[in-house]
């Protein structure tokens, strides 16, 4: 499995979506939004709502992921 979707897969789980962004820089930013109660992701990486954490890169996402996971 990808680290993509494996990130996916954790965030499901939690309650939890991502959304990236690439500044160009050779970072890859992953801001973490919680899934709405109707079940909406209505943000893009810059919101309208402020995301509960950002990662830089995908092994940090992947770490905050599965923390979110174990905390179910």
């Amino acid at each position: 499995m990808s680290k993509n979707k494996r990130l996916s897969e954790f965030c499901k789980q939690a309650g939890f979506y991502v959304r990236t962004a690439s500044p160009g820089d050779g970072v890859t930013r992953y801001r973490f939004f919680r899934v709405e109660s109707d079940g909406s992701t209505p943000n893009n990486y810059y919101g309208p709502a402020n995301g509960v954490y950002t990662a830089l890169g995908i092994k940090e996402a992947l770490m905050f992921a599965e923390g979110l996971t174990h905390g179910n």
